[in-house]
């Protein structure tokens, strides 16, 4: 009978540029993830600790942030693809996999001589581990390409390091299953995750407020109001979703607790002030039945205007915004107009606000005409190269007339926040009640 109660190394995989988020969450969480110059830790894209499969459960339950989480069961070395069989046979997977379950394995191998394709690297441990249940039972479990309903597997090859995972998440973390609907490039669930991180966005203690203008889908509010009502991400899923449910004598009495706990947390009906807006109509109904989905939909206020038309918390607040870029979304020449009608906005009208800009075009930020931020993350939205901007309240105070003109945010040429129909909107605001 395998005891998963054994510490081991655990890896929580990421976006690039969230690895520090990331580690705040977990530490949060009571982790104590290694530090990004500690001689073990993943280079990029992931945060490592120690700990045990109830640890691994605890993460895949409460974590906003990360994607995956590995927990390791074994590290060598092999110089061949025959080494990698090998020394993956001589494993005990009869007590860590399940005869009558699937199992699936993945891969990621760099610099490793000969190795043209990934996809062999996880062939031969398949092999391998077929091969071991025939030799000690017999018999062997079946091999899936999905991750849904299998037991999940990883290698790691780099030169000649080698290190084998069981991935203990299988569908990724960042797929909540409330985002059916997605607007035109949506930011991914655990990337907005790590920029309200990031940003300090606090509704529990500070009762920060959220206001999210060009939402598109809704994310930003979306999991801005899961943290409201403190609940665990991971509850957004079935039960049995995640792939350590699949393997042998897995604790599912401890897992079952988990929830039970998170669950007991959770603050249904919290004061929460968040509002989301876009001048797509179509957009704010995107956001409405994902908010709809994920429950959180009568904590958030939604309706279609353009951004300097959004009714204004009362601070502390921060203010989020993923404006077009033009390489997914929008018309390049017309975003310099929105840009500058952005900067004016968020200088004159949101000053007493901490904002979270997330641009990808060097010359789009200085159409801002802002001044510089208190703080530049680099990010990956996707496969686009991002940097995240931060600032806090009267940070982007207007540049002195003597630099540089500033109309009054009345006098700013209309821009639509996406870019689908440049029109505005011309409708009187609704009224906003504020819980």
């Amino acid at each position: 009978m395998m005891d998963w109660s054994e510490q081991t190394r655990i890896v929580v995989t990421t976006s690039r540029g969230c690895e520090h988020a990331l580690a705040i969450e977990l530490a949060a969480l009571g982790f104590a993830p290694l530090p990004p110059d500690h001689p073990e830790a993943p280079r990029f894209d992931a945060v490592a600790l120690d700990g045990n499969l109830r640890d691994a459960m605890r993460i895949n339950l409460y974590s906003r942030i990360g994607h995956r989480v590995f927990f390791e069961l074994a590290a060598f070395e092999a110089r061949s693809a025959d080494e990698l069989y090998a020394q993956t046979f001589d494993l005990p997977w009869e007590l860590y996999l399940r005869h009558d379950r699937p199992f699936r394995w993945t891969s990621s191998v760099a610099d490793v001589p000969g190795m043209r394709d990934p996809r062999f690297a996880a062939l031969r441990c398949k092999d391998a581990v077929a091969d071991r249940f025939v030799d000690r039972l017999g018999r062997r479990p079946d091999s899936q390409r999905q991750a849904d309903g299998a037991a999940c597997l990883h290698v790691h090859w780099r030169r000649t390091e080698v290190h084998l995972y069981l991935d203990t998440t299988g569908r990724p973390l960042s797929m909540r299953g409330y985002r059916l609907n997605s607007w035109l490039a949506p930011v991914r669930e655990t990337l907005a995750a790590a920029i309200l991180v990031e940003a300090g966005f606090d509704p529990l203690r500070r009762r920060d407020a959220l206001l999210a203008p060009m939402c598109g889908s809704g994310t930003f509010a979306i999991e801005a109001a899961l943290m409201a009502q403190n609940r665990a991400s991971g509850l957004l899923r079935e039960p049995d979703s995640f792939a350590f449910v699949h393997l042998a004598d897995a604790p599912l009495d401890v897992w079952n607790d988990l929830r039970n706990e998170a669950t007991a947390a959770v603050r249904f009906a919290p004061s929460a002030w968040i509002r989301a807006t876009d001048i797509e109509p179509d957009a704010i109904t995107c956001t409405l039945a994902n908010a709809r989905r994920a429950g959180v939909d009568r904590l958030i206020y939604a309706r279609p205007c353009d951004f300097r038309l959004s009714a204004l918390p009362t601070p502390p607040a921060l203010v989020v915004l993923n404006p077009p870029y033009g390489q997914r979304v929008g018309s390049r020449r017309a975003l310099p107009r929105l840009y500058r009608a952005l900067g004016d906005w968020l200088q004159f009208s949101c000053a007493n606000f901490r904002t979270a800009l997330l641009l990808a075009d060097p010359a789009l930020a200085d159409a801002l005409t802002l001044r510089p931020p208190s703080r530049q993350l680099p990010l990956a939205n996707g496969p686009i190269d991002c940097r995240l901007l931060l600032y806090d309240p009267h940070e982007y105070a207007p540049i002195p007339q003597e630099t540089q003109e500033n109309p009054a945010p009345e006098e700013a040429p209309q821009a639509a926040a996406t870019p689908v129909s440049p029109a505005p909107s011309t409708a009187t605001p609704a009224a906003d009640p504020t819980p």
